[in-house]
């Protein structure tokens, strides 16, 4: 939360008039917002790889970039193959 509301102070000092940090205060909290979704699916991604440790094979590791509304989020997610050895993406 510090570090939101540093970054606030840092767009209030930079903006000329209110309009201004308005427009910037919005856009920087989508990019917040799209980069703690993407670090939450890759979290989400990295517990399903622990929970079946053994029971799959990690083939690769992909980047995906997918378009929500709140904007443009890329995350990394594993492809594996599980024991019956059909390959799935763990986050589709």
């Amino acid at each position: 939360m510090d570090f939101i509301v540093s970054e606030f102070i840092n767009l209030i000092k930079g903006c000329s008039n209110g309009l201004a940090l308005e427009k910037e205060v919005w856009r920087r909290g989508i990019e917040l917002q799209s980069q703690a979704f993407a670090r939450a699916l890759e979290i989400y991604d990295a517990e399903m790889a622990r929970q079946y440790a053994g029971k799959q094979e990690v083939l690769r590791i992909d980047r995906r970039t997918m378009l929500c509304m709140f904007g443009t989020v890329t995350f990394s997610r594993r492809l594996i193959r599980r024991e019956d050895g059909k390959a799935i993406l763990s986050l589709r």
